[in-house]
């Protein structure tokens, strides 16, 4: 890399790069469970179900923990396998996977 190249270089920037391909499919996946709801009329049934939007949202106790621990353990599965990495300091493990 040159030397200009080294001084702009953003390691931060880089190891993000998958979250701008990762953040649309989410957008979509999100909107395609929304609106199937509403496109089939599911969404009237469900809401004289559970009339108030928060409770509808969040009725299931443990969902939100469940999101929220299912974000952690993907977080901490990537600190783990790159402490694993660092510790074996061996280049010859990007090329095998």
């Amino acid at each position: 890399m040159s030397a200009e190249g080294k001084l702009t270089f953003d390691p931060t920037f880089v190891s993000f790069a998958g979250t701008s391909l990762g953040q649309p499919a989410m957008i979509v996946f999100g909107v395609l469970v929304v609106s199937n709801e509403y496109s089939t009329g599911m969404i009237r049934t469900s809401l004289a179900a559970v009339p108030q939007r928060g409770t509808f949202l969040f009725s299931t106790p443990g969902v939100l923990r469940a999101v929220i621990g299912g974000g952690l353990y993907m977080t901490l599965i990537a600190l783990f396998s790159m402490g694993v990495a660092a510790m074996l300091r061996s280049p010859r493990l990007a090329r095998d996977a």
